[in-house]
């Protein structure tokens, strides 16, 4: 994301939603929507969401516990 918007400034949320509509990752488009509201607090998955989540996503080696690798499908 960084090399996409190559240390342009962030100066409203029009201007993220557009940059991040026109980033690609291995040619795929990225879908963007605004979401405008507060969340809840203590709000938590069920165990059965979390793992069928837990299968989508890949822990990156050696920072496993700060950054996850989610694969477009």
């Amino acid at each position: 994301m960084e090399n996409h918007w190559n240390g342009e400034l962030i100066t409203s949320v029009e201007k993220a939603l557009g940059l991040a509509k026109t980033m690609t990752y291995n040619k795929k488009t990225s879908f963007v929507k605004y979401v405008k509201g507060v969340y809840e607090k203590g709000v938590k998955l069920s165990k059965k969401t979390h793992e069928k989540l837990e299968t989508m996503i890949e822990k990156v080696t050696g920072i496993e516990k700060w950054a996850v690798d989610i694969p477009c499908y």
